[in-house]
């Protein structure tokens, strides 16, 4: 991966080419800078760009290294951890059931979501999670 250098500060970015793309743009995330080019864009013009930005890449790596974006989802999933939902944290409740060996998290009477205690990653499990939001959101609106 390239390395973008500002006088002692290295930010790692990824170029990504599209089709779709009519101008070159910048993505600054906590992790990385991503610069989404236009097909068949030259690597000198993309080193221009970059160049070109530099201080606005900067202030804003700088920004995000000290105010990371807030994040609703715990390190690990596993009871006890809190999870931002509906507006509040909500604790994760678990136990273990012998039948399906699965961890149980309820969020709210009647509504679970059944996590197994092997071969599931986190981001399947941030999926459930947004589907149950979405499900709450439609039961919930007028």
């Amino acid at each position: 991966m390239p390395v973008f250098t500002v006088g002692k500060t290295e930010i790692p970015y990824d170029i990504k080419e599209s089709a779709r793309a009519k101008r070159m743009r910048l993505t600054l995330t906590v992790d990385r800078l991503s610069v989404t080019v236009p097909k068949d864009s030259e690597q000198t013009s993309i080193d221009q760009f970059l160049r070109q930005n530099e201080n606005w890449v900067f202030t804003k790596w700088q920004e995000i290294q000290e105010n990371p974006p807030f994040n609703p989802w715990p390190e690990r999933f596993e009871p006890g951890a809190k999870v931002f939902f509906n507006g509040r944290w909500e604790p994760i409740v678990g136990r273990t059931t012998t039948l399906s060996r699965s961890i149980v998290a309820r969020y709210r009477e009647g509504i679970c979501l059944e996590v197994p205690e092997t071969g599931v990653s986190e981001a399947d499990i941030q999926r459930q999670i947004r589907a149950l939001e979405r499900k709450l959101a439609r039961i919930n609106s007028p």
